[in-house]
């Protein structure tokens, strides 16, 4: 990907959520999104507007499988190197087989998808380092955990300081 911007990462998660909220109107659809994190920054390299696509996909995806409205709870947790996004929907939840395909392009449950959502989520997260992965049951709800490498700026700072 081109361009690498320095952003804070709990900015760019309020800022996707806030942008969702507003234009699907999830008040609307009884759909509640809580936010588990703090406000704290969390320093990252990477393409804003690539990470704010992938976690638009996956955000909406939680609501979108919460037809009838439920809770989105969305959690930021920073662990050594690496910081771990989850974003937990209350919705129908997935079999093993749609587990399995998730990520395929052009593999999708919904009338009107085209099913490259994910896919492209996938590869953008990827590209930067992270990984996904998914947890579901069918009618429990699924979760979705994002893992990305902390920057490498933060990461020196941390050994220099141990060094002295």
């Amino acid at each position: 990907f081109s361009g690498k911007d320095n952003y804070d990462l709990t900015a760019v998660i309020d800022e996707t959520i806030d942008n969702l909220q507003y234009k699907h109107a999830l008040e609307k659809q009884n759909i509640l999104i809580e936010r588990k994190y703090r406000g704290d920054t969390i320093k990252m390299t990477g393409s804003v507007n690539m990470l704010t696509q992938a976690f638009s996909n996956i955000i909406n995806n939680g609501c979108q499988a919460m037809g009838n409205g439920g809770l989105l709870i969305v959690d930021i947790n920073p662990n050594g190197r690496n910081v771990n996004i989850s974003i937990r929907d209350t919705g129908r939840g997935m079999s093993h087989e749609e587990i399995t395909r998730i990520f395929d392009p052009f593999y999708t449950t919904k009338p009107l998808g085209v099913g490259l959502g994910l896919a492209i989520s996938k590869k953008i997260i990827e590209d930067h380092g992270g990984r996904i992965k998914v947890e579901s049951r069918l009618s429990q709800g699924t979760i979705f955990t994002v893992s990305l490498p902390l920057s490498n700026s933060s990461r020196y700072a941390e050994e220099s300081s141990m060094v002295s």
